[in-house]
């Protein structure tokens, strides 16, 4: 929708309010929120009410949708539309609120009821917002029904079931489009790229490059989906991205498309604009970390950056949990004193002696909610009150994820979505439908899935693979192996060659950052990247080359 849509005014099919990628429903009343929750596992798209009358009385939203869509309220009317900067014009809302956008921005992923702007909100995933009868909208949030499985066998089929009912379900919605998966050779995109073989959609892949140096999990990745893409004779499209040749203008695009976050996104915008035409589907296995860990999962590995996912990880399972004396259950001894361990680990690695285990569930919640990378080791020196009564392991993990839910509506999907609107495509992500983000709400992490991260996306790699040819489901990795592209960087190596590009120096103009090209190792390399980004996202919203 590139207009302003008013509640005020007729509704008719030709508004294209979400994109017009919608489901429409009439009723005779406002609907309960069970029945909302119902609808949007049955559409997996945001459901617009309306009484016999074609007067809106509702709108249902999914987990993840695609579209962004903002709202206001401005004399006495609410006004909706994609385009946060001409609404933010229209309805009058000219200045940004630097505290609610630092907040926002430092999160790094999309906030329902945070916008750049002043009074504007988005729409927020897993909600139903009621309009009453003078146009006030009340936003209620969607609960998730918890499923018991009897078995871990159980457990696997229904996630199998899930996730093959949700890739039916695009195919039905985009059967006639082109089709392209953005596939970077691991787990995620795999388990997709072998669905779509099973059921003989033709397709192309695209993947991403960075040149003249990468790091090694960027090279062997693109050098195993050529691998997958070579045994099957599908077509395999591989951008080179050079963020020397890329100006700031190419960012720009993106702040108007994604206000609400900030992102290097020119791997996923390049293979995008390069090679995605009108009306296509572009797949991906995009959110299966997010949902499955609340948050990057990340390779085991002896180098830092691979320690701290592992130890992420230990940290959200329910042996560990168990050990906050605020949860039901007893842990072990030994699970505490592996928590220790860790952090002494973190504290050496990283240089900060300041890191300390939360020491109940309030602590624990805070620091998961208000932490970059989900670890929870890092003290802001508050002290917290333990919960007035103690709560199970399986219901603290509960409130993780209702609280991260916003993670899979941010990021990397959103510049997905954002890069395939620049082209006029549609986006299909089998792994955040309604259906599996129930699944996901219910799984609780063992110590199982610590050290086999995503263990029935592998398994189901295995299966399928099986079916049709066995060397699908390899993962054995090279250093070197593209000709000519050299891989000598882990990823903090690789981050602090981005910030010394020409792109990150045109950017740093841009936001007046003269600080000096980092040295740094480790953590502090990710942190100045990041700074540099979200300071340019915030002078967008600002009007210079917003609104």
């Amino acid at each position: 929708m590139d207009g302003i849509f008013s509640l005020n005014q007729p509704w008719n099919s030709s508004n294209m309010l979400f994109g017009g990628n919608y489901k429409s429903l009439i009723v005779e009343k406002a609907p309960s929120l069970d029945r909302v929750r119902m609808d949007l596992e049955a559409y997996d798209v945001p459901i617009l009410y309306l009484d016999s009358f074609g007067k809106i009385t509702g709108f249902g939203f999914p987990p993840f949708f695609d579209y962004p869509l903002y709202w206001t309220l401005s004399q006495g009317t609410v006004l909706f539309s994609h385009d946060m900067f001409m609404l933010a014009h229209e309805g009058g809302c000219k200045n940004l609120d630097i505290e609610q956008s630092q907040y926002l921005l430092a999160k790094g992923y999309c906030d329902p009821l945070c916008t750049p702007c002043e009074q504007i909100r988005q729409f927020g995933g897993s909600s139903f917002y009621s309009v009453g009868s003078i146009g006030k909208l009340t936003r209620l949030d969607l609960s998730y029904g918890h499923i018991e499985w009897d078995s871990e066998e159980s457990c696997y089929r229904d996630f199998k079931r899930r996730l093959n009912m949700g890739v039916d379900n695009y195919l039905e919605r985009f059967g006639d489009a082109k089709h392209y998966l953005l596939l970077s050779g691991g787990a995620d995109s795999r388990l997709i790229f072998l669905l779509l073989l099973t059921r003989k959609v033709h397709f192309e892949a695209l993947s991403s490059l960075y040149v003249p140096g990468t790091f090694s999990d960027n090279a062997s990745d693109v050098y195993l989906a050529g691998m997958l893409c070579e045994r099957c004779g599908i077509k395999h499209n591989v951008s080179q991205v050079n963020l020397d040749l890329l100006s700031e203008s190419f960012m720009r695009e993106m702040v108007a498309q994604s206000p609400c976050g900030s992102h290097l996104s020119a791997g996923f915008r390049i293979p995008i604009a390069e090679f995605v035409r009108d009306d296509a589907v572009i797949w991906t296995g995009q959110n299966m970390d997010g949902l499955y860990s609340l948050g990057p999962s990340g390779r085991f590995s002896l180098d830092k950056h691979g320690l701290a996912q592992l130890l992420k990880r230990f940290y959200l399972s329910r042996e560990y949990m168990s050990t906050l004396p605020d949860v039901k259950e007893r842990g072990s001894k030994v699970m505490g004193w592996l928590a220790l361990l860790a952090a002494e680990i973190f504290k050496i690695g990283y240089g900060d002696h300041a890191m300390t285990l939360p020491r109940n569930v309030m602590e624990y919640q805070h620091r998961f909610r208000s932490c970059d990378d989900y670890v929870v080791l890092r003290d802001d020196g508050v002290e917290y009150s333990e919960l007035a009564s103690p709560i199970s392991a399986s219901e603290l993990k509960e409130n993780l994820f209702k609280d991260k839910l916003a993670y899979i509506r941010g990021g990397d999907s959103q510049i997905i979505c954002s890069s395939a609107r620049l082209s006029n495509a549609d986006v299909a992500f089998p792994f955040s439908t309604m259906s599996l983000v129930e699944w996901f709400n219910s799984y609780q992490l063992n110590y199982k899935d610590v050290v086999h991260p995503k263990r029935f996306v592998y398994r189901y790699i295995k299966e399928l693979s099986s079916e049709i040819d066995p060397k699908l489901g390899v993962f054995r990795r090279r250093e070197r192996v593209i000709p000519g592209i050299e891989a000598p960087y882990d990823l903090y190596g690789f981050m602090g060659n981005v910030l010394e590009s020409s792109l990150f120096r045109e950017m740093r103009d841009v936001v007046g950052d003269n600080m000096e090209t980092t040295q740094a190792n480790g953590k502090k390399v990710l942190d100045d990247a990041h700074k540099v980004m979200r300071r340019y996202w915030l002078l967008g919203g600002r009007g210079k080359f917003g609104y």
